[in-house]
C-alpha cells in the first residue's frame, strides 16, 4: 500500500479566531476572516508498507534524555524476498528536527516487494522502499543501495549476465537509479564492491557477490537490470 500525502503549499495558518489570518487568538493583531484562502493542494510525502516487505526504525533520541534512539545508520535495513537480498550498504539520518516534548524526529523506512514473472528484462525481483524523504521533499539522505541478481553463465569478458541498479523513470521506462538523483553528483561505474568513500552517483556491479548497487538520494521501486550495456545509455 502507498499512501500521497497533499497539503496547501501556504501552510502555517492561523487557527480559531484568527484563521486565516494571524497565529494564535492571543497573539492575533487583528481578528481572523473567517473566510477560507484559496488553497492550493500539492504533495508533501509519500509512504507506504507492504505485508512481504519489514519495517526499520532510524534515528530518535531525545535532548531532553527521553525516547529511544535506534542509531542514525540506515545500513539497518535488509530485506530478502524469493532468492533476492536487498540492503542498505552505507547512509546517515541527518534529520534534527524535533517534537514538541524535544524527542527528536524517528525515520520509519518500510519494504515490498514485487515478484518479476517475465524474467525476460530484470535479473530478480522488483524492492520498493518508503519513508526516507523528510515531509515536504522527495530528496532523501544520501544512501548506498544493494540488491543481488542471478549469477551470470559466463560470456563475453566474463560480463554475460551482470546486472546495474535500475528504477522507473516518469514515462515508465527502466532506467540507471543514478539517473534520478536530485541536486547533482557525478554518475561513476565501478566493478566492484561500494566503498565507504563513493559519492552521490557512484554505481557498480560486485561479480564476487553477485549485486548491483547504487548511490542515490530518493525512494522508489529499485531492480537490477541484466547486462551492462545499460552503464552506458543515457
Amino acid at each position: 500500500m502507498t499512501v500521497d500525502y497533499y497539503a496547501d503549499d501556504h501552510g502555517n495558518w492561523g487557527s480559531e479566531n484568527c484563521y486565516p489570518d494571524g497565529t494564535t487568538p492571543a497573539s492575533c493583531s487583528v481578528a481572523g476572516s473567517h473566510i477560507t484562502p484559496a488553497l492550493n493542494f500539492v504533495k508533501k510525502a509519500t509512504w507506504g508498507y507492504s505485508l512481504n516487505g519489514k519495517e526499520f526504525l532510524v534515528g530518535g533520541g531525545a535532548t531532553n534524555g527521553t525516547g529511544t534512539n535506534y542509531g542514525t545508520s540506515y545500513a539497518v535495513v535488509k530485506d530478502s524476498f524469493q532468492g533476492t537480498t536487498a540492503k542498505i550498504l552505507g547512509g546517515t539520518y541527518d534529520n534534527t528536527a524535533i517534537d514538541l516534548t524535544s524527542r527528536t524526529l524517528v525515520q520509519t523506512v518500510d519494504t515490498g516487494w514485487t515478484a518479476d514473472t517475465k524474467r525476460d528484462e530484470l535479473s530478480r525481483n522488483i524492492l520498493t522502499l518508503w519513508g526516507m524523504a523528510p515531509l515536504g521533499t522527495k530528496t532523501t539522505d544520501t544512501y548506498a543501495l544493494s540488491i543481488s541478481f542471478d549469477a551470470p553463465k559466463g560470456g563475453h569478458d566474463g560480463f554475460a549476465g551482470l546486472g546495474v541498479l535500475v528504477t522507473k523513470d516518469a514515462k515508465g521506462r527502466w532506467v540507471k537509479a543514478v539517473d534520478l538523483n536530485s541536486g547533482g553528483g557525478v554518475q561513476r561505474f565501478v566493478v566492484g564492491p561500494w566503498q565507504s568513500q563513493d559519492t552521490l552517483g557512484t554505481y557498480g556491479v560486485d561479480p564476487a557477490t553477485n549485486t548491483a548497487w547504487a548511490v542515490v538520494n530518493y525512494n522508489a521501486s529499485f531492480a537490477v537490470e541484466r547486462g551492462l550495456d545499460l552503464v552506458w545509455k543515457h
